[in-house]
């Protein structure tokens, strides 16, 4: 039996336009994963149900659904704002099929590696799209087509 399509989409920096935020974060912050329990984190992620969206990249992953793609969602968002993330997919219109979050202290790569095998086990992973040069390089390696859709911790260019 031939698996179905499916696509991988982070949210933040590519789903969602996080500069609004950004000031909760400092930049030496942003980079330390290991501290995503931390109260700066905490403030950071707790804001997401306001973002804005990217979107030309919400466009490309409404075009995947409408071709029947699953859509799955790997974040790096941790699971306590689980509700507030919902919501804003919701809010925003944005097709979803699944999600994982964060619940551990991983670093983005391997916690999407994660992500990403738990779903070839059950789909075929056609594309992903991430901001985080790591992630994609890692998807990668599973020979996933992933596409760096901004780099992150660099400005965005308008």
């Amino acid at each position: 039996m031939m698996k179905a399509n499916a696509v991988m989409f982070d949210i933040d920096g590519t789903l969602a336009d996080t500069r609004r935020r950004a000031h909760l974060l400092p930049y030496e912050c942003s980079l330390a994963w290991q501290d995503w329990k931390h109260e700066l984190w905490t403030k950071y992620n707790d804001d997401c149900i306001n973002d804005p969206v990217i979107e030309s990249n919400v466009e490309l992953l409404r075009l995947f659904a409408a071709n029947e793609f699953f859509i799955f969602i790997s974040t790096n968002r941790p699971i306590n704002v689980h509700a507030q993330t919902i919501s804003w997919l919701n809010r925003n219109n944005i097709p979803v099929n699944g999600i994982q979050m964060r619940m551990c202290s991983s670093s983005p790569a391997v916690l999407k590696m994660g992500h990403a095998r738990w779903l070839m086990e059950r789909f075929k992973v056609s594309f992903a799209f991430d901001d985080d040069i790591d992630v994609v390089k890692a998807w990668r390696t599973l020979d996933i087509a992933a596409f760096l859709v901004m780099e992150a911790n660099s400005p965005l260019v308008i």
